[in-house]
C-alpha cells in the first residue's frame, strides 16, 4: 500500500511532491492541477472555434436579414402596407437599430453587418407604411 507516489501511513495518502524548481520555497511546489490543464486546453479550443462563433454569427444574420427580404419585395411590388402593423414596423426598427448600437459598441462584424442591412429594410417598410397607409 505504501508504494508509488505515496509516502508515509496510507490512511493518510498524503501526496509527495516534486522537487522545487529554482526560486520556489522547498514543498511549495506543485504539479499544474487538472484545471490550469483544463484551463489551457479550453483557451486553445477557443481561439479554435473563435472563428467558427463568427462564421455562426454571420449565417445567423444572413438568415434573418433574407427572412425579411419577401415581405420587402412584396411590399414594393403591391404598395399595399395594409396588413402591417405599425407598432410591430416600429418595435423591430428600434430593436434592430438598438442592436446595430450594441454590435458597434461590441466591434462585432456579424452584428454590424446583418443589422445594418436589415435596419434598412426595416425603414423601406416603415417609410412604405406612411406613404401607401
Amino acid at each position: 500500500m505504501g508504494s508509488g507516489n505515496w509516502s508515509g501511513d496510507p490512511s493518510t495518502r498524503c501526496r509527495r511532491l516534486p522537487p522545487s524548481p529554482p526560486g520556489c520555497a522547498a514543498g511549495k511546489y506543485r504539479k499544474p492541477s487538472f484545471a490550469v490543464k483544463s484551463l489551457f486546453f479550453s483557451r486553445t479550443i477557443l481561439k479554435i472555434t473563435a472563428n467558427f462563433i463568427t462564421t455562426l454569427g454571420f449565417a445567423a444574420g444572413v438568415i434573418t436579414t433574407v427572412a425579411l427580404l419577401p415581405q420587402v419585395i412584396r411590399i414594393l411590388r403591391t404598395k399595399q402596407t395594409r396588413d402591417i402593423s405599425i407598432a410591430w414596423v416600429l418595435a423591430m426598427t428600434l430593436g434592430v437599430a438598438l442592436w446595430l448600437l450594441y454590435g458597434i459598441e461590441k466591434n462585432d462584424p456579424a452584428i454590424i453587418a446583418a443589422n445594418s442591412i436589415t435596419l434598412m429594410l426595416f425603414l423601406i417598410i416603415l417609410f412604405c407604411k406612411f406613404r401607401y397607409g
